[in-house]
């Protein structure tokens, strides 16, 4: 049984674990990750400047939200910057949820301080509450 944090609803799944080619034999991640203060929790890409390393990974103003990597969640700014510290010069695959499509997508994201404008991601960033991916209508 699956649980989406988002819609609230509960589904059943049945998963046949096999060889597929990749590591373990799912083809997922799976994790335990807890719910507390879920609700206040989300990193929104606000405006993303142009020729920015936001702007050359096709992140989406006011519609993407970035849900982190392979192996780290991102919740809020404090694991955003933590993320963009070890990553700063190096191409890194990020998953990003965008609110039009309700789909996720993979970019590839250079976060670099050199590309002409502020920060090194060159978009603004809002996190909390009122950034938060909210429920389906």
């Amino acid at each position: 049984t699956v649980f989406n944090c988002r819609s609230h609803m509960v589904r059943d799944v049945l998963i046949t674990p096999k060889e597929w080619g990749g590591k373990g034999l799912l083809g997922a991640t799976v994790r335990f990750d807890s719910l507390e203060n879920a609700e206040h929790q989300g990193v929104r890409v606000l405006e993303v400047f142009a020729n920015s390393p936001a702007h050359a990974a096709g992140l989406i103003s006011y519609k993407d939200y970035i849900l982190g990597t392979a192996d780290i969640a991102i919740r809020d700014m404090d694991e955003l910057v933590e993320l963009v510290t070890v990553s700063m010069g190096k191409p890194t695959q990020v998953y990003v949820f965008n609110a039009d499509t309700e789909a996720v997508r993979s970019v590839v994201l250079t976060p670099n301080s050199d590309w002409g404008g502020s920060g090194s991601l060159g978009c603004d960033i809002g996190s909390g509450f009122f950034h938060r991916i909210t429920a389906p209508p």
